[in-house]
């Protein structure tokens, strides 16, 4: 009788490995494209500077003294263990415009609750 159940127990493993080993395994390839169309841009003149931004601004692109760029920012959610294999970006009726004053420069580096001397 022992025998039997120690047979019935290895052949339900083995049984089980051989069930695993013969799954197959899904094609879930799968693609997401959005596609944003950008408004033209607006430009504000302050003092000696000039700030830019779009209706579709949802963030800035701040590094210390360099433009305070507009930008946006999207972002995707996926399942835990989802593999990314590309991403593709790309741009259509680009235009560029000259403009006669520098855009306002990103705010310098501080610590939260200290001051900041202004004539720096």
């Amino acid at each position: 009788m022992r025998e039997i159940l120690i047979g019935f127990i290895i052949g339900s493993l083995v049984l089980s490995g051989l069930g695993a080993v013969a799954t197959p395994v899904e094609d879930l390839n799968e693609y997401e494209t959005i596609n944003i169309a950008f408004s033209q841009p607006v430009f504000k003149g302050e003092n000696d500077y000039i700030t830019v931004t779009f209706d579709e601004v949802n963030s800035l692109l701040i590094n210390e003294n360099k433009p305070l760029l507009p930008t946006y920012m999207h972002t995707f959610l996926y399942p835990l263990g989802t593999k990314i294999k590309s991403v593709i970006c790309e741009f259509d009726n680009f235009k560029s415009t000259l403009l006669d004053k520098d855009i306002l420069p990103s705010p310098a580096k501080s610590i939260a609750g200290t001051a900041i001397d202004a004539r720096d």
